[in-house]
Protein backbone atom coordinates (compact mmCIF):
# COMPACT_ATOMS: atom_id res chain seq x y z
CA UNK A 1 0.00 0.00 0.00
CA UNK A 2 1.34 3.44 -0.96
CA UNK A 3 1.54 5.94 2.03
CA UNK A 4 2.33 9.64 -0.02
CA UNK A 5 4.60 11.81 1.96
CA UNK A 6 3.01 15.26 2.71
CA UNK A 7 5.51 17.27 3.55
CA UNK A 8 5.36 16.34 7.37
CA UNK A 9 8.26 13.75 7.74
CA UNK A 10 5.75 10.63 7.58
CA UNK A 11 8.13 7.81 9.30
CA UNK A 12 5.77 5.16 7.21
CA UNK A 13 5.73 7.27 4.02
CA UNK A 14 7.18 4.68 0.73
CA UNK A 15 5.90 7.33 -1.69
CA UNK A 16 6.36 11.01 -3.18
CA UNK A 17 3.27 10.45 -5.55
CA UNK A 18 -0.42 8.56 -5.18
CA UNK A 19 -1.29 6.20 -8.14
CA UNK A 20 -3.79 9.02 -9.31
CA UNK A 21 -0.90 11.75 -9.08
CA UNK A 22 0.99 9.70 -11.02
CA UNK A 23 -1.48 9.01 -14.09
CA UNK A 24 -1.72 12.72 -14.09
CA UNK A 25 1.61 13.76 -14.38
CA UNK A 26 1.76 10.27 -17.10
CA UNK A 27 -1.57 11.74 -18.85
CA UNK A 28 -0.10 15.56 -19.22
CA UNK A 29 3.44 14.96 -20.00
CA UNK A 30 4.52 10.87 -21.10
CA UNK A 31 1.05 9.55 -22.34
CA UNK A 32 2.63 6.32 -22.03
CA UNK A 33 0.39 3.63 -22.88
CA UNK A 34 1.91 0.96 -21.05
CA UNK A 35 1.92 2.90 -17.61
CA UNK A 36 -1.84 4.19 -18.64
CA UNK A 37 -2.47 -0.17 -19.01
CA UNK A 38 -1.37 -1.17 -16.48
CA UNK A 39 -2.88 -2.52 -13.20
CA UNK A 40 -2.71 -0.34 -9.90
CA UNK A 41 -1.00 -3.25 -8.39
CA UNK A 42 1.96 -2.62 -11.20
CA UNK A 43 2.02 1.11 -10.93
CA UNK A 44 2.46 0.95 -6.94
CA UNK A 45 5.09 -1.50 -6.99
CA UNK A 46 7.01 0.86 -9.95
CA UNK A 47 6.26 3.95 -7.46
CA UNK A 48 7.45 2.05 -4.65
CA UNK A 49 10.55 1.29 -6.62
CA UNK A 50 11.13 4.73 -8.07
CA UNK A 51 10.94 6.27 -4.96
CA UNK A 52 14.16 4.08 -3.12
CA UNK A 53 15.70 5.06 -6.14
CA UNK A 54 15.39 8.94 -6.14
CA UNK A 55 16.19 8.69 -2.14
CA UNK A 56 19.63 7.24 -3.34
CA UNK A 57 20.82 10.85 -4.47
CA UNK A 58 22.98 13.08 -1.99
CA UNK A 59 20.34 15.72 -1.20
CA UNK A 60 21.06 19.46 0.26
CA UNK A 61 20.85 19.81 4.08
CA UNK A 62 19.50 17.05 6.28
CA UNK A 63 15.82 15.46 6.53
CA UNK A 64 13.51 17.14 8.13
CA UNK A 65 12.74 14.20 11.11
CA UNK A 66 15.23 11.97 11.82
CA UNK A 67 12.66 9.52 12.28
CA UNK A 68 11.30 10.26 8.41
CA UNK A 69 10.93 7.43 6.07
CA UNK A 70 11.99 9.26 2.78
CA UNK A 71 14.76 11.40 1.52
CA UNK A 72 11.93 14.54 1.85
CA UNK A 73 11.63 16.58 3.04
CA UNK A 74 14.73 18.47 4.17
CA UNK A 75 15.60 21.16 6.05
CA UNK A 76 16.93 23.24 3.32
CA UNK A 77 15.05 26.87 3.48
CA UNK A 78 15.83 28.08 -0.40
CA UNK A 79 17.00 27.15 -3.19
CA UNK A 80 16.99 29.67 -6.37
CA UNK A 81 14.66 31.82 -4.58
CA UNK A 82 11.96 29.14 -3.61
CA UNK A 83 11.25 28.37 -0.12
CA UNK A 84 11.22 24.06 0.24
CA UNK A 85 11.16 23.75 3.98
CA UNK A 86 8.99 21.16 4.94
CA UNK A 87 7.86 20.68 1.20
CA UNK A 88 8.43 17.76 -1.08
CA UNK A 89 9.35 19.89 -4.15
CA UNK A 90 7.42 19.12 -7.16
CA UNK A 91 10.59 18.33 -9.24
CA UNK A 92 11.10 15.51 -6.86
CA UNK A 93 7.79 14.06 -7.38
CA UNK A 94 8.12 14.18 -11.12
CA UNK A 95 11.28 12.51 -11.10
CA UNK A 96 9.54 9.54 -8.96
CA UNK A 97 7.46 9.24 -12.07
CA UNK A 98 9.66 9.35 -14.90
CA UNK A 99 11.22 6.64 -13.24
CA UNK A 100 8.19 4.31 -12.46
CA UNK A 101 6.94 4.87 -15.91
CA UNK A 102 10.68 4.01 -17.42
CA UNK A 103 10.31 0.59 -14.70
CA UNK A 104 7.09 -0.10 -16.00
CA UNK A 105 8.90 -0.07 -19.82
CA UNK A 106 11.55 -2.58 -18.52
CA UNK A 107 14.30 -0.26 -17.25
CA UNK A 108 16.27 -2.35 -14.34
CA UNK A 109 17.71 -0.19 -11.65
CA UNK A 110 18.29 -2.32 -8.95
CA UNK A 111 19.72 -5.67 -9.97
CA UNK A 112 21.68 -8.78 -8.60
CA UNK A 113 24.14 -8.72 -11.79
CA UNK A 114 27.29 -6.13 -11.79
CA UNK A 115 24.94 -3.84 -14.07
CA UNK A 116 26.93 -5.66 -17.03
CA UNK A 117 25.53 -7.70 -20.08
CA UNK A 118 28.01 -9.56 -22.17
CA UNK A 119 27.49 -9.75 -25.91
CA UNK A 120 29.34 -11.70 -28.53
CA UNK A 121 29.58 -11.39 -32.02
CA UNK A 122 30.75 -13.77 -34.85
CA UNK A 123 31.38 -13.48 -38.61
CA UNK A 124 32.41 -16.32 -41.35
CA UNK A 125 33.40 -15.66 -44.59
CA UNK A 126 34.58 -19.29 -46.30
CA UNK A 127 37.99 -20.57 -43.99
CA UNK A 128 37.94 -16.48 -42.29
CA UNK A 129 36.20 -16.39 -38.76
CA UNK A 130 36.09 -12.88 -36.78
CA UNK A 131 34.52 -13.16 -32.91
CA UNK A 132 33.96 -9.94 -30.95
CA UNK A 133 33.03 -9.67 -27.39
CA UNK A 134 32.11 -6.64 -25.42
CA UNK A 135 30.09 -5.30 -22.21
CA UNK A 136 27.13 -3.26 -21.85
CA UNK A 137 25.71 -1.66 -18.95
CA UNK A 138 22.22 -3.04 -18.51
CA UNK A 139 20.85 0.58 -16.85
CA UNK A 140 20.78 3.08 -19.78
CA UNK A 141 21.61 6.06 -18.41
CA UNK A 142 20.26 8.16 -20.83
CA UNK A 143 17.19 6.92 -20.27
CA UNK A 144 17.62 8.74 -16.59
CA UNK A 145 18.91 11.97 -18.14
CA UNK A 146 15.78 13.80 -17.57
CA UNK A 147 15.15 12.63 -14.11
CA UNK A 148 18.92 13.84 -13.45
CA UNK A 149 17.94 17.40 -14.46
CA UNK A 150 14.75 17.75 -12.30
CA UNK A 151 16.62 17.23 -9.22
CA UNK A 152 20.49 18.36 -9.72
CA UNK A 153 19.34 21.82 -8.57
CA UNK A 154 18.74 19.59 -4.81
CA UNK A 155 21.96 17.58 -4.92
CA UNK A 156 25.03 18.50 -2.42
CA UNK A 157 27.54 20.95 -4.58
CA UNK A 158 24.80 22.08 -7.34
CA UNK A 159 23.77 25.05 -5.44
CA UNK A 160 23.89 27.80 -2.63
CA UNK A 161 21.65 27.03 -0.11
CA UNK A 162 20.25 28.82 3.05
CA UNK A 163 19.20 25.06 5.48
CA UNK A 164 18.15 24.62 9.12
CA UNK A 165 19.99 22.23 10.92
Amino acid sequence: MLIVEDGTGKADANSYNSIADADTYNTNWLANSTWTNAADAEKERMLLQAARYIDTFDYVAIRLKTDQALAWPRSVEYIDGKYYYGKVPVEIKNAQVEVAVKLIDGLELFSDSDGETVKSESDTVGPLSHSREYASTKKDKKQLGVVYEMIKKFLQGNRIVRSIG
